[in-house]
């Protein structure tokens, strides 16, 4: 037995196509939404709206964006619907450098280097004030001509001709690879870190540690307890940083660390620091910080660090955009996010368009911003060092 390979021609009406597709997506949400009352709106009567607009819809950006607006009247987040093949991106690579916005040429000026970049490894490494005259042999300046050179160069060595001078006279030739933009966030994302450390470090004189929890993934979840467990049982107390965490299904776990806090028993080797018991168990002085853009499972998270009582909460109120959710295919191949699963506080609020608010009300203005100053992080070091069991100085 063998196979055998063939073709089938098929035509498919899309109009009726689209109709089917919103069908079925309107009763997959009317039997599984999880408000029955959908946030006050007349899921019947949308039904009936919408659907006569599909008569109308030629083309697929069109629908989905039809689609979009019949999720909206939900005003609930979790929700979505996407379909169609996207167009293939043309990726742009990074060299990990800011350029100087008011030097015009020739070249480019480089401004910054990013730390951990590829313009930051020994081997590739650009200065600050360093001008790139060419990539690739083209000649390139800060408009087209460099993001058409950096165009579908990452992971794929390019030359560059660098100088000190923006003359090619006496330049060098540095071999480099681009980074992709993910890679890019990244790095930056470390970068920002990094100031974060430095500033609870400096406002605390180096007793309080840092730590960051960016979603609530297997990834930032196993970083959280490595760091709690080893940067934090060198200081006094931590500062958990929830702000911009985009959310996941770890709240159960971060907590339960932080909730055996009851301290009964420390070992304390010649060589080693003193750890406590019970093992795997945070039980210093703990602060936390959120902000607006703290979302879905950190407002879990954060909602339960303040019901069981495990430190003071600085910032502003989070997002409000708290549902469980999943989804499913539909028949044309697109994708219904649905959210299934309400999340209530203790007295039976839906967290959903509330913002867990915080103990300690401390914005961030752009003011200080710009001065360099993150007033959250530095509210919290002040007030975590208040804490009783932290040595007063």
């Amino acid at each position: 037995m063998g196979t055998v390979g063939y073709t089938v021609r098929m035509e498919i009406d899309r109009l009726v196509d689209y109709k089917a597709t919103f069908d079925e997506a309107w009763q997959t949400l009317n039997d599984i939404y999880y408000d029955p009352k959908f946030h006050g709106a007349d899921w019947k009567a949308l039904r009936q709206k919408y659907r006569d607009k599909v008569d109308y819809v030629t083309e697929r950006p069109d629908f989905n964006y039809l689609m979009t607006e019949l999720l909206g009247e939900l005003n609930s987040s979790h929700t979505g619907f996407n379909g169609g093949a996207a167009k293939p991106a043309r990726e742009t690579g990074y060299l990990g450098i800011w350029h100087d916005d008011a030097y015009e040429g020739p070249g480019i000026r480089v401004k910054t280097v990013l730390h951990r970049s590829p313009a930051d490894h020994e081997e590739s490494r650009l200065q600050a004030g360093d001008y790139i005259l060419s990539i690739d042999g083209q000649d390139v300046q800060a408009d087209s001509t460099y993001d058409k050179a950096m165009t579908e160069k990452v992971g794929r060595t390019v030359t560059l001709l660098v100088n000190s001078r923006p003359d090619k006279a006496g330049a060098r030739v540095v071999n480099i690879k681009p980074i992709n933009a993910g890679t890019w966030r990244n790095l930056l994302y470390e970068k920002w870190l990094d100031e974060r450390r430095e500033i609870v470090e400096k406002a605390s004189g180096g007793r309080l540690g840092y730590l960051h929890v960016p979603d609530m993934g297997d990834t930032a979840r196993n970083r959280f307890e490595r760091e709690l467990f080893s940067v934090g049982q060198r200081k006094e107390g931590m500062i958990i940083d929830m702000r911009f965490n985009n959310g996941g299904d770890t709240h159960d776990s971060l907590l339960k660390i932080l909730e055996r806090n009851r301290h009964y028993f420390t070992f304390a080797p010649r060589t080693e620091a003193p750890f406590p018991q019970p093992e795997r168990a945070y039980t210093k002085p703990i602060i936390l910080l959120v902000n607006e853009f703290a979302l879905s499972d950190a407002e879990v998270f954060t909602n339960g660090f303040k019901e069981l009582k495990l430190g003071k909460v600085i910032g502003t109120p989070t997002m409000g955009w708290i549902i469980f959710t999943n989804g499913t295919g539909l028949l044309d191949g697109s994708f219904l996010r649905i959210p299934f699963m309400a999340c209530l506080t203790l007295d039976g609020r839906d967290m959903e368009n509330w913002g867990v608010p915080p103990d300690i009300l401390v914005e961030n203005t752009p003011a200080a911003y710009q001065a360099g100053h993150d007033t959250q992080l530095e509210r919290a070091a002040q007030e975590l060092l208040k804490d009783p069991r932290l040595p007063q100085k």
